[in-house]
Formats: C-alpha cells, sequence, structure tokens
C-alpha cells in the first residue's frame, strides 16, 4: 500500500530524529492536501448535544455497560451471524500460510460492515457520536470498522505490546464486546491519558512499542484497566493518548466491533466512511 507523504515525514522526524511529537504532527498537519477528499463524509460536531458524562480529556477514556447499549441488542445477534458466515475461511491452512498476526483477525470491515443493518445504526447512534463529537470538538470521520476476532493464543508481539496509535495527537476508538470477555479472553487493556503521558515522558522521542517493563517503572499494574464485561459492554478510548495492547495470551476466543474516528485534519487520514 501507498504511503502518504506525512507517514514519511513523521517517520523521519519523529522516529528517526526524535522531535517531539507534538512538533512534528502540527508541522505534517500542512502537508496533508487530501484532507479536502473526506469534506463529503465528515460529521459535523454541532450535530449533536453534550452527552450526559462527556468522556475526560484528561483520561481519554470511558467505559460503559451492556445496560447502556441494550437498544443495540440487535447488533450483537448481528455481529455474531457474521462471525459464523467467515469462520470456516479461517481454517488450519489459513494459518499456516498467514501465521505473523493470528492473534488478531478482522472478520469483515469498513463497507461491508456499514451495509449491515443494526452495525450502521449503532454508528449513527446519538450514544456513539455526542460522546465522539464532543470529545473531539471539531468536524470528524468514520475512519474504519471492523469486527475482530481473538481466537487462543499464547504470543505476545506486535500490537500485543504496549503501543500508541499514529494517526493523530487524538483520536477516538469505540470498543463494544459482541460476547462476554473475562480476563481468559485476553481483554483489550490500556492505562488512562494522564498515566500514559508520565510513562512516555521517560522514555526518547520516536518510541513505538514499549515492553512490559518499561511502563511498570513509571507505573503500577493496578493501573491498567481491562476491558472485561458482558456483550454489549465495552468503551470509548483515545487511542493516540492511551498507551494499550490487545488479544494477549487469551484462553478463550473474544468477538470485538471497533470503529474509528479521527479529526477531519489528521495528519495520517487517508480513508473515510460515509455514514
Amino acid at each position: 500500500m501507498n504511503q502518504p507523504f506525512n507517514y514519511y515525514f513523521i517517520k523521519a522526524m519523529h522516529r528517526k530524529l526524535r522531535l517531539p511529537r507534538s512538533i512534528v504532527y502540527s508541522l505534517s498537519r500542512n502537508f496533508n492536501s487530501a484532507n479536502h477528499l473526506h469534506r463529503t463524509n465528515k460529521i459535523s460536531r454541532s450535530s449533536y448535544a453534550i452527552p450526559a458524562a462527556p468522556i475526560p480529556q484528561s483520561s481519554g477514556f470511558k467505559i460503559f455497560s451492556e445496560n447502556e447499549t441494550s437498544i443495540f441488542n440487535g447488533l450483537i445477534n448481528e455481529c455474531i451471524a457474521i462471525f459464523k458466515e467467515n469462520r470456516e475461511k479461517y481454517d488450519d491452512q489459513y494459518f499456516i500460510k498467514n501465521p505473523k498476526k493470528r492473534f488478531l483477525l478482522t472478520i469483515a470491515s469498513d463497507e461491508e460492515l456499514l451495509k449491515k443493518t443494526e452495525i450502521n445504526k449503532f454508528l449513527k447512534s446519538e450514544f456513539v457520536n455526542e460522546n465522539v463529537s464532543y470529545y473531539l470538538n471539531q468536524s470528524y470521520v468514520l475512519s474504519t470498522v471492523r469486527l475482530w476476532w481473538t481466537p487462543v493464543n499464547d504470543t505476545s508481539i506486535s500490537s500485543q505490546k504496549f503501543h500508541l496509535d499514529e494517526e493523530d495527537l487524538t483520536q477516538l476508538k469505540v470498543f463494544i464486546n459482541i460476547s462476554e470477555v473475562t480476563q481468559n479472553h485476553g481483554p483489550f487493556t490500556f492505562i488512562s491519558s494522564d498515566t500514559t503521558t508520565k510513562i512516555i515522558s521517560g522514555f526518547k522521542n520516536g518510541k513505538r512499542r514499549f515492553s512490559d517493563e518499561d511502563v511498570y517503572k513509571h507505573a503500577s499494574r493496578e493501573e491498567l484497566i481491562e476491558l472485561t464485561g458482558k456483550a454489549g459492554s465495552g468503551a470509548f478510548v483515545d487511542t493516540s493518548k492511551c498507551l494499550h495492547f490487545g488479544s494477549r495470551n487469551n484462553t478463550k476466543e473474544r468477538l470485538v466491533l471497533m470503529a474509528q474516528f479521527l479529526k477531519l485534519n489528521a495528519p495520517l487520514l487517508t480513508k473515510s466512511l460515509r455514514l
């Protein structure tokens, strides 16, 4: 896949020369000439009211229970049906041919999911967009939506290590557990934004992955937040500001729906979806 100019600019300035993220990303916004292509898909901040309990800017996340999403019960059944329709693609031969990232598989994504009635209704709902709109505080787009399946695995590699997402200095993802998730299911795990800032300040600019040892030098294990809960529970998380990892060493499989929202001027915005 061809990467945008901003990708190479950020890679050179932040990862190689180790300039601060804030400076590099501010500069790179000027180079993203493709942003105007996404305006037809933009969602206006003024379209939505202030949520009753906004996502705190200081922590960068808000957890919700299955009771808060009970009006979307059809969403759970729809996602399970999609999984059953596609499960047979992932037989033993698939894993032999694709051994690298067998801990996180995209069952379906983007336009395919947006054609589904209940998923579309959920992503268009005030529940989702009031929270996103107030937190991002400007026009934004739905960048991607994915149904993720995590088979049983015993690895701790790649995105199973602590990291920050790189599309912008801030963004918002919504994760919803499609089946019950316990510690045995390898839950999405993250650290609040304020604690993350303390952790990464102890390392040189440009570091992409953080080992457990890196993190626990500056934070305690008690500060980890695990996205466990019944089907329908979930969270809004700023994955650009909250160190996180997922699907690590699980003894039971997990199914999660994820949607990513980015500001219209995000430096690494390459795709937008029409809701």
